[in-house]
């Protein structure tokens, strides 16, 4: 495993944590 595979899993980790706090936020409403 090298930095660049690293880094490429914490972006998808951070976008797909983004996409959960949108959802979170459309059911709560």
């Amino acid at each position: 495993m090298g930095f660049g595979t690293f880094g490429s899993w914490l972006n998808v980790l951070f976008l797909l944590f983004m996409a959960v706090q949108r959802v979170d936020r459309r059911v709560l409403k």
